[in-house]
């Protein structure tokens, strides 16, 4: 994690006082916030208005392979930038599977599991990169599972992400209106049946078995920092200084691979 700036007097100074950048309007950001603004009137339009909300959250959706593109483009990757990206797709998400736990009540104990396990991952992942010491929660190193590497591969977690999100939006059109119907193997169904069952392994594997790895992974990385932290300190109160081979949580990892 990049260090905060600090002023002679200790204290944290004024934002564009630094290097006369502000954060907040840098390009990745402002599509940040139209991200926001979109998931907004999705969740407006979303009791009546199916078409305008689905169209509404899969821009959003989409505007989420752009800001990342932008913030390497224009060299504007920022600590906030991740946050605000990460704290988006949460709250996306979890509108969309509030209404769906309206929309299909017999469901609703696994809704709310899948909301549950979508911020559990993700608050433990963030709070891994912290302790570190990495700038974006989507950072992996050769000490995480090898299916978390698989998926940090650009093209993977793209398709992952976008089919996770249309099977969901997919549930929601279907109770709404089936769609055009199509037949096959001589049973007609719905367009957005159809497209819920195509995406389906895309959502069970981005939603299911990545927020799994994902929170295994960043848990272990927690309680690594804590046995690491545990052992500087009492290395600290027998020597008086941190031996080297124990200060980060990665370091330390990578000695065992």
């Amino acid at each position: 994690m990049e260090s905060v700036p600090h002023t002679s007097d200790g204290s944290i100074p004024r934002r564009n006082t630094v290097a006369g950048e502000n954060v907040f309007l840098f390009i990745p950001n402002l599509i940040g916030y139209a991200r926001i603004v979109l998931s907004l009137l999705s969740f407006i339009f979303m009791p009546f208005q199916p078409a305008v909300a689905a169209t509404s959250y899969l821009l959003s959706v989409v505007l989420d392979e752009f800001d990342g593109k932008a913030a390497r483009m224009f060299d504007q990757a920022t600590v906030f930038g991740s946050m605000l990206d990460m704290i988006t797709d949460r709250c996306t998400t979890a509108g969309l599977l509030m209404f769906l736990c309206y929309l299909y009540p017999r469901y609703l104990l696994l809704f709310q599991t899948l909301l549950i396990l979508d911020i559990a991952a993700h608050w433990m992942l963030t709070h891994a990169a912290l302790v570190c010491s990495r700038v974006s929660h989507k950072a992996v190193d050769s000490t995480d599972y090898r299916l978390l590497q698989f998926y940090n591969i650009s093209a993977v977690m793209t398709t992952l992400i976008f089919a996770n999100e249309l099977f969901f939006i997919s549930l929601y059109v279907h109770s709404f209106t089936s769609g055009p119907e199509v037949s096959i193997f001589g049973r007609t169904l719905g367009f957005w049946s159809i497209t819920a069952i195509l995406t389906s392994p895309g959502f069970f594997l981005k939603h299911v078995v990545i927020n799994i790895a994902q929170l295994v992974s960043a848990c272990n990385k927690i309680a690594t920092y804590d046995v690491i932290t545990r052992a500087n300190r009492q290395d600290f109160q027998r020597n008086g200084h941190l031996p080297v081979q124990r200060k980060t949580v990665d370091s330390q990892k990578s000695h065992r691979s």
